[in-house]
This record gives C-alpha cells, sequence and structure tokens, in this order.
C-alpha cells in the first residue's frame, strides 16, 4: 500500500476538494498522510493496513465515530481524526487499536441480541 501514496500525489477528498499529499509515514498500523488543500489547509489521515484497496481517486474519510460502520462490511479508505492531539503516528495507532475494540464489542453486542 505504501507505494499507492507517496509524496507528490493527489487525492480526491469526498467533501473538501483535492489534497496534495506532502508526507507519508509508515507505522504498525498503517500509512499517516500529511498533506494540503488548495487552499493551504492542512490535512492529515491514517489509512490502516487492513484496508489495502485504496484508491486515490475516490476514497472517504471517517472519524472515529463513524469508523464503527465498518461493523456492517463497509469499505473504508482512510481514518480522519481531527483536533490538536492526532499531530503524530503513535496518537493515531493508539485511536486505531482503541477503535477495533470497540468494533468487536460493538459486534458482540449485536450477536448477544440476535441470539
Amino acid at each position: 500500500m505504501q507505494e499507492l501514496i507517496k509524496k507528490g500525489d493527489r487525492i480526491k477528498h469526498p467533501h473538501d476538494g483535492i489534497v496534495i499529499v506532502t508526507k507519508v509515514e509508515s507505522g504498525r498500523y498503517g500509512l499517516l498522510v500529511q498533506g494540503k488543500f488548495d487552499d493551504d489547509q492542512a490535512f492529515t489521515s491514517m489509512f490502516p493496513w487492513e484496508f489495502e484497496a485504496v484508491n486515490k481517486e475516490s476514497w472517504y474519510c471517517f472519524s472515529s465515530v463513524r469508523v464503527m460502520e465498518l461493523a456492517s462490511g463497509l469499505k473504508l479508505g482512510g481514518v480522519g481524526l481531527s483536533g490538536p492531539s492526532a499531530r503524530t503516528l503513535e496518537v493515531y495507532e493508539e485511536a486505531w487499536e482503541s477503535t477495533e475494540e470497540t468494533i468487536r464489542l460493538e459486534g458482540s453486542q449485536v450477536n448477544e441480541k440476535v441470539s
């Protein structure tokens, strides 16, 4: 997946236009991708290794809450977290790890209700 996203790439964001990638950093859970929109607004997102089918022309950026939709089998491109604490790859990885745990818990609760 690392070869799919590199510095200088242009990624289409579903809401905010085009992102020009300025930095790609590899981590334990995925790639941390940083860039800028046309209006110079900063962009940061994490692409988890589990979701390798990233189409640079059409991916979706999720908040940590909307990642819950993964439990229903929704295909995910990137995980976007906002706020000043989301500046390092470690923060993203911790957030992704806790989100994975939440998804497992949500899934087991759903299974209990069904049975």
